[in-house]
C-alpha cells in the first residue's frame, strides 16, 4: 500500500509543479466537452 501512496504523492508533486511554473504564462484554452474548459497546462499535468 505505501508503494500506491508513494506513487500518488509523485504524480501531485509533478503536476502541482507543472501547474505553478505555468500559472503566470499564457494558456491556451481548449474545450474538453461540450462546455468543460481545459487548458494546455491541465492536460500537461494529466500526463
Amino acid at each position: 500500500m505505501k508503494a500506491y501512496l508513494d506513487i500518488a504523492l509523485e504524480a501531485c508533486t509533478k503536476a502541482g509543479d507543472i501547474i505553478r511554473e505555468n500559472f503566470h504564462k499564457k494558456k491556451l484554452i481548449d474545450y474538453k466537452g461540450r462546455i468543460n474548459l481545459v487548458t494546455n497546462v491541465d492536460r500537461e499535468a494529466e500526463k
